[in-house]
């Protein structure tokens, strides 16, 4: 259509045409605690904002952040913009270390404002993931209580789909990724974005793009599932805590808890970090604790 396309979407999932804007691609919007719209994109290897209309057509006012891709990596863009507990901005983008070599080796850096303006920023120190993973979207930036959403690089294909993948953080700088895919291995799912559903904390719509795990040219289309992800988070005494039927992030704090979850030992296997303990049930598909 000749630029970004901007299509509404109804709550039956269906899209309208609305039009496009020139230029700018891999477009993120957020709206700041001054109740402004600002848009982040990509244009000619640089992260710009703007401000954006209320119909999404029209950016105003571009400035650079002056984040560029300054040696034309393949691998590098798709930013994400999120709204910090403070006010400030931070951005989120894929990128890629070519020298390095290999597949699969992608990794999410990240810059944080200087002010709840979000116009001017200072990139983060080290990096947020590595691993492989792209399309890094935030849905929920709370006060110690982070949730992300990603894809897995497309380098594994055809052997792997590119799957989809929980975060979880206290500061939206160090994350913890639970390594099973929440997805459908008979695809690859990638470019996911989550709507938080009315009178919900921890239920969001995901949209998401779906395709053939082959290499080169693909079909793709647009896919919706429903996510529920709760983070329980214990006192400093001794606690008892009851998983639920849905993904489950505990942590435990101090003192000595105790965790009840249903069925035969047999029934989950168990994937041990640093500091963390993965608890995947295997009567169902992609939940765990």
């Amino acid at each position: 259509r000749g630029g970004l396309a901007v299509d509404y979407m109804s709550n039956d999932l269906q899209l309208t045409q609305r039009g496009s804007i020139p230029g700018p691609h891999d477009l993120t919007i957020v709206t700041t605690i001054q109740g402004v719209r600002r848009a982040y994109y990509i244009d000619k290897n640089e992260i710009y904002t703007a401000f954006i209309s209320e119909d999404g057509l029209t950016l105003s006012e571009a400035s650079s952040t002056g984040i560029a891709n300054n040696t034309n990596k393949k691998a590098w863009g798709v930013p994400d913009a999120v709204v910090l507990p403070d006010g400030r901005i931070r951005i989120y983008w894929v990128d890629d270390d070519p020298e390095v070599g290999g597949e699969a080796d992608e990794f999410i850096l990240s810059a944080t404002s200087t002010s709840i303006t979000g116009i001017n920023f200072v990139i983060d120190e080290g990096k947020r993931v590595e691993g492989g993973y792209v399309d890094f979207e935030i849905l929920k930036a709370k006060e110690n209580d982070w949730v992300a959403i990603m894809s897995s690089s497309p380098e594994t294909i055809p052997n792997q789909p590119q799957g989809i993948y929980i975060g979880v953080s206290k500061d939206g700088l160090t994350w913890e990724i639970k390594v099973d895919s929440i997805a459908p291995t008979d695809k690859s799912y990638l470019d996911p974005t989550g709507i938080l559903f009315p009178n919900s904390i921890n239920k969001w719509r995901i949209i998401m793009s779906q395709s053939p795990s082959i290499r080169g040219e693909r079909e793709y289309s647009l896919v919706a599932a429903e996510l529920t992800y709760t983070t329980t988070t214990s006192t400093t005494g001794n606690d008892h805590i009851q998983t639920t039927s849905q993904n489950d992030y505990i942590d435990g704090l101090s003192g000595t808890d105790t965790l009840t979850i249903t069925g035969k030992f047999s029934d989950y296997t168990f994937t041990r970090g640093t500091d963390t303990l993965q608890i995947a049930d295997q009567r169902t598909t992609g939940t765990t604790d």
